[in-house]
């Protein structure tokens, strides 16, 4: 249960042990506490025959197991590019916490080029969650784009660029909100508005989203978006 944070496990003891199965779930990456005791239970023949082959089929890997698979079998390379860095604390402070993540293997953070270069699973993090997850660090100031650098082996998704026409901007409040709200929509790169030009360029995935939703977006926040 995620509500309750709990776990009811029903298992024979015999085959396993109240400690391993706590010492699973640690393996998987969680904390696990023991709540109650274990009590008894009568089961009939069938259910203790499930039950005996059920740890062939849910074994869980061990975490050199798991090591071997993302680099052997689906581990990717991505260059992104990342602003906002302003000296080697940034850099320390994108390494150290995004290496943490599932499915990270290797972060390499460069201050001179504005670079973060991530090997990851994509099976387990995808390239809009390592963007999001370097955007959400503290102080709050890096942006996070795909680079354009050329290198067979990155991840490159599609991008199309949306140019809209916005009125009802007022002052430097309304740029930034409109920046920070559609650079969280699902398949947006990037987003830049001017004051001045009453516009807005946006890099986004034209798989996963399209211009007029992108201008259905500002709308809802109360400005007049036209599409050219």
């Amino acid at each position: 249960s995620l509500e309750s944070q709990e776990a009811t496990v029903l298992y024979l003891p015999y085959v396993i042990t109240l400690d391993e199965i706590v010492n699973q779930i640690e393996v998987a990456g969680f904390k696990a506490v023991v709540k109650s005791k274990p009590r008894q239970l009568k089961l009939s023949a069938s259910e203790v025959e499930r039950l005996l082959s059920a740890p062939k089929q849910t074994a869980v890997s061990s975490p050199e197991e798991k090591i071997s698979e993302q680099s052997t079998d689906s581990t990717i390379t991505t260059l992104l590019q990342v602003t906002g860095m302003h000296c080697k604390s940034c850099v320390v402070n994108i390494q150290d916490n995004i290496s943490k993540l599932p499915g990270v293997s290797s972060v390499v953070v460069s201050l001179e080029n504005r670079q973060a270069l991530i090997h990851h699973n994509p099976k387990q993090i995808s390239l809009v969650e390592l963007q999001k997850a370097i955007e959400a660090l503290p102080p709050g100031n890096f942006k996070a784009m795909l680079s354009t650098s050329p290198e067979p082996s990155f991840h490159q998704p599609l991008v199309s660029v949306a140019d809209i026409h916005i009125e009802g901007m007022t002052c430097g409040s309304c740029v930034q909100s409109i920046e920070g709200m559609i650079s969280q929509k699902k398949g947006v790169r990037s987003a830049q508005v001017s004051l001045a030009n009453h516009q807005g360029t946006f890099e986004y995935d034209p798989l996963v989203t399209t211009p007029e939703e992108l201008r259905v977006a500002i709308e809802d926040m109360g400005f007049d978006a036209f599409l050219p």
